[in-house]
């Protein structure tokens, strides 16, 4: 096996990410392979122009919580009066910073459960060079803050299970409020970690100490934010808590039936249960047709993870096929690493858990061309750090020929990935 320092591993890996991710960014238009971006910068401009924050209807995604807005407004705020290039680029250029430091916060983790230095490198490498996490920090979206901070938070969260510190509890408080006032998917990561922590309650015991600390720090956050956000805020200008963009997206009233329904639609099988036809091409289609994945949540998940809902003219459709083949592998042999212990089945858990949050949010919504775009992996993309613990495992294993075997597939996923990003063209949905 590789031998290496840690920290060499952490420069490696952040060297290649910062190259991939500013070449990407420099060779790519701003608004491509990223979802509502109008809106995030019309966001931006209202907070610049009139030195207040949106009320939830009054823009098209001004419902959302204010920080990744209030952060961005900061940067080059006189360029948004006019030339806005040098405040959107410089608002790129933060969200690679963003992925950085979640690089950075997957990395400790990795050395929390001791994994080795190789592991770490190649399972690091492979989640930050796929094309999807690499959109996600170039683009002018509020989806790389709450990355960042959800994936903070499940790796304080751990460390803080393990042996409880003062200063990373007020570190998991900023990171909760922050998360909480980024974004609201955010709240799932929460429900995840805190169903973790609640779990010995099934064996009618106590959770642990630490663990009823760390769910008692997110309801602290959550009453802050529902007062100072929720309630003062949405409930004021709009009388929800919760107000959207587009409500009639959901089944107005609790309807059971047709929740079920949507369930034995939405979560079949993939390519067992789906026609012939919808695996013709790898692309996703959220707006329908043919060769649309938008009528199952875990054929859609698994793509949109990988590259995301567009469809790409460039490099060659076998990279694309590739790539996915590659990530389909990877995912079954993480799956197996359950049964070499806690920290795995935990890692396991939590993306299962994000998973089935998301599933169960997209039964409450009608079927129309909004689903699609529902399903998308971006709502529950902190869940990368699960993965990151599951292939890092798998990395590291007692057989040195399939660690090497393993390792050689995730090699040649990140070459994929990288040439991918280097080449890639076309932004379309359609």
């Amino acid at each position: 096996m590789i031998k290496i320092n840690k920290y060499s591993t952490l420069f490696i890996v952040l060297f290649i990410w910062l190259t991939v991710a500013s070449v990407y960014a420099c060779r790519s238009v701003w608004f491509h392979r990223s979802s509502d971006h109008w809106g995030q910068l019309q966001y931006a401009e209202i907070i610049v122009r009139e030195d207040r924050v949106p009320t939830p209807r009054e823009g098209w995604i001004t419902y959302n919580p204010p920080l990744y807005y209030s952060i961005n407004s900061l940067l080059f705020p006189e360029s948004i009066k006019g030339d806005k290039n040098l405040h959107i680029n410089s608002v790129r250029a933060m969200s690679i910073i963003y992925g950085a430091i979640t690089i950075v916060f997957m990395w400790w983790l990795l050395n929390l459960i001791n994994v080795n230095s190789f592991a770490q490198m190649v399972s690091l490498l492979f989640i930050s060079t796929t094309p999807m996490f690499v959109f996600e920090f170039a683009t002018y979206n509020n989806d790389s803050l709450a990355l960042m901070v959800g994936i903070a938070t499940v790796s304080v969260s751990y460390a803080l299970s393990q042996k409880w510190s003062v200063v990373l509890a007020v570190l998991l408080f900023v990171l909760a409020l922050a998360g909480y006032f980024t974004k609201y998917t955010y709240i799932w990561c929460i429900i995840a970690i805190s169903i973790l922590c609640l779990l010995s309650i099934l064996r009618f015991k106590l959770p642990d100490p630490s663990h009823r600390k760390i769910v008692f720090i997110f309801l602290l956050t959550f009453i802050i934010f529902f007062s100072k956000w929720l309630f003062s805020h949405n409930y004021y200008h709009t009388g929800k808590l919760l107000p959207f963009n587009d409500e009639t997206l959901f089944i107005q009233k609790l309807d059971i039936q047709k929740i079920l329904q949507n369930a034995s639609t939405r979560l079949k099988l993939p390519v067992l249960q789906e026609p012939s036809t919808v695996w013709k091409e790898p692309f996703i289609y959220p707006h329908g047709g043919l060769v649309s994945k938008r009528g199952n949540y875990w054929s859609y998940s698994f793509v949109s993870s990988v590259m995301a809902e567009w469809i790409y003219t460039k490099p060659h459709i076998i990279f694309i096929w590739s790539m996915l083949l590659i990530h389909l592998v990877a995912n079954v042999f993480g799956f197996l690493q359950i049964f070499k212990g806690n920290t795995p089945r935990l890692a396991f858990a939590l993306i299962m858990l994000a998973n089935l949050l998301q599933a169960a949010h997209i039964l409450r919504l009608r079927d129309d061309t909004g689903l699609g775009f529902a399903m998308a992996y971006r709502y529950i993309s902190w869940a990368w750090i699960g993965w990151v613990v599951l292939y890092a495992f798998a990395l590291s294993g007692k057989l040195k020929i399939l660690n090497w075997l393993f390792g050689f597939i995730l090699t040649s996923g990140i070459i994929n990935h990288i040439y991918f990003l280097m080449t890639v063209e076309g932004d379309d949905y359609f």
